[in-house]
């Protein structure tokens, strides 16, 4: 009983972000490769090595266990590879393990991040359900939001309303998630070393 309140009230916030146009401008990020990709880049005045150290300190932070999802890392073109990152999250109100890929690069005071190829499985129902975030979701979205604008019945209106906020609630957990990511990213990788600083000398008595 308490869920489906629960639910209902969710939907019912979600509708009034819709006709407020509060909830709607956002899409998923597309890279150059047409494919849904998270991408920053950063001019940091930091050295190649101190580079190195925080991107390893990121993935363990944010991507899991370095040893299980650095697929490789050449320390001398500061190129990392990382495949199968995994956390556990919540999309559109139901639980779920999100899966990506990311390449970091970094050289003398630059790197970047780019986070892709990114696999959800939610375990709402029961039976997991998988798939693979595509730009597709873009083009569903816009589909949705013409098919309610021409709707005619207030039963039409209603099934349209109900999937533009399904989708745009999953489009922006989605990017809620990932921009945390890219935005703990650049508060890691600004940090200078961790090296411990030398004690002031204490004066002879």
């Amino acid at each position: 009983m308490t869920k489906n309140i629960n639910m209902k009230m969710r939907l019912a916030l979600l509708l009034a972000l819709l006709s407020s146009g509060v909830a709607v401008g956002q899409t998923l990020p597309v890279g150059d490769k047409g494919k849904v990709a998270y991408t920053t880049t950063l001019q940091v005045p930091l050295s190649k090595k101190e580079l190195a150290a925080n991107a390893m300190q990121w993935v363990a932070k944010v991507a899991g266990n370095p040893g299980r999802c650095v697929q490789q890392h050449d320390t001398a073109t500061g190129k990392m590879q990382l495949a199968s990152a995994e956390k556990a999250c919540s999309i559109n109100g139901t639980s779920a393990r999100v899966t990506f890929s990311a390449a970091i690069a970094y050289a003398e005071g630059q790197c970047s991040l780019t986070i892709y190829d990114i696999k959800s499985r939610t375990f709402g129902n029961c039976f997991p359900v998988s798939y693979t975030l595509d730009v597709s979701k873009n083009q569903a979205l816009k589909e949705a939001r013409a098919k309610l604008k021409a709707a005619k019945s207030a039963k039409e209106k209603k099934e349209y309303q109900q999937q533009l906020a399904t989708l745009t609630r999953e489009i922006n957990d989605f990017n809620a998630l990932f921009n945390r990511y890219l935005d703990r990213f650049k508060e890691i990788m600004a940090k200078k070393s961790n090296a411990p600083t030398p004690a002031a000398p204490q004066p002879v008595s």
